[in-house]
């Protein structure tokens, strides 16, 4: 009895190599479970876009002035800027960058804007087909003008073409609704 060992429970060694295994496979699993699903981008642009909708919606609203939301194609950013203009009198609004935080957002190099219809007219050919930039405005009541964004996803291919997607802008309440296809 007493040169017998009773074998209750593991080694040392036979819970490290344990530990070792369970490692190795949670290294080949967990990068699988993280992986996006599809449109994972495009659905977070979209909450961006949407909450930098808010606060311009919102200051129109508190400041009584009109904003406006630039988008710059060359830079692939889109900007809050407030008038500023003094005159009422002015022919031209004197628009300046709103500076508080997220009152900008960028958007990633795999997507690509192809129209930019805003109450109907698309800018993306202004300027012969070259426009750098866009805009539409927000007034202080909180409405906006009509706006649909057309665009390719590089990243989600769909039959081995980038995925099309649409998003509209709602007037009344500044709020984009995404859509998987390209929208009129």
């Amino acid at each position: 009895m007493y040169g017998q060992r009773s074998k209750f429970g593991f080694t040392l060694i036979e819970l490290m190599i344990g530990i070792v295994i369970i490692g190795i496979l949670m290294a080949g699993i967990i990068p699988l479970m993280m992986q996006k699903e599809p449109g994972h981008e495009r659905k977070q642009f979209t909450a961006r876009l949407n909450a930098l909708m808010q606060q311009a919606w919102q200051q129109s609203i508190i400041t009584d002035a009109v904003h406006r939301v630039r988008f710059d194609f060359q830079k692939r950013m889109a900007f809050l800027e407030k008038d500023n203009t003094i005159s009422s009198t002015a022919k031209k609004l004197d628009f300046k960058e709103v500076q508080l935080p997220d009152s900008s957002l960028s958007w990633p190099r795999t997507f690509m804007i192809q129209q930019f219809f805003i109450e109907g007219f698309d800018e993306m050919r202004r300027g012969a087909g070259r426009a750098q930039d866009a805009w539409f405005y927000i007034v202080p009541n909180g409405t906006t003008q009509e706006v649909t964004i057309n665009g390719i996803d590089k990243d989600e291919l769909i039959e081995g073409k980038p995925s099309r997607f649409g998003l509209v802008l709602n007037p009344y309440m500044a709020q984009f609704k995404a859509y998987d296809a390209f929208q009129k």
